[in-house]
């Protein structure tokens, strides 16, 4: 019998912080490894829309390294954001401790999954766990989208949604962000904990 269990998200770990001060930066994030299963051109395309049409300061910080064999496919994707002259923008952190990540959690605005698999990634629960509002195209999100997939949802390939959903996003109050993110949360805590997942691997055994 097949048993559906969570991730086993560390919500203790990954938790918000109260930003009482925010210094006007919009700070977006993704988070996983450069390969051909991300599409970050459409997400780099979208970021050069709003850098050439908004006048609010924001930055992108990609946090992952080449999967094994796929370095020149990410040297490719860095070349082609240098190619926009994003290099002020964008940031190649590379890989990224947990901790360190749930740390920089706490201080973005915003979480965009690239991945065109129709899988809900680890990483993306993470973010919400960090009660992070998220765009993403892949449907594996449903759970926790609910009535926000007007907002939460871009089409894939998109560029121009992508930037159009960037954009609101952007302008939403920080409360209003915040109230999204903890939707979020909500669910990751129900559903991806590490206690939920505890719980469903001893029922599984037991009802086995």
């Amino acid at each position: 019998m097949k048993h559906i269990v969570g991730h086993g998200v560390d919500t203790a770990k990954f938790h918000p912080i109260l930003r009482p001060k925010h210094d006007g930066v919009f700070r977006m994030v993704t988070v996983g490894d450069i390969s051909p299963t991300k599409d970050y051109e459409t997400l780099i395309r979208a970021v050069s829309m709003l850098n050439e049409s908004i006048d609010k300061p924001f930055t992108l910080t990609v946090v992952g390294a080449p999967r094994l064999g796929k370095e020149v496919f990410a040297e490719e994707v860095r070349t082609f954001s240098r190619s926009f002259g994003l290099g002020e923008i964008i940031t190649f952190f590379g890989p990224m401790k947990n901790a360190e990540v749930a740390k920089m959690h706490q201080g973005a605005d915003l979480y965009i999954s690239m991945n065109i698999r129709s899988a809900l990634e680890k990483s993306v629960i993470e973010a919400a766990a960090a009660a992070l509002p998220i765009l993403t195209s892949n449907e594996s999100f449903d759970d926790f989208a609910h009535d926000y997939r007007a907002f939460v949802y871009f089409e894939q390939e998109n560029d121009v949604e992508l930037a159009e959903r960037i954009r609101h996003m952007m302008k939403l109050s920080y409360d209003a962000r915040h109230t999204l993110g903890q939707a979020f949360r909500a669910v990751a805590i129900s559903s991806h904990s590490t206690e939920v997942l505890a719980k469903g691997i001893v029922d599984a055994y037991n009802h086995g």
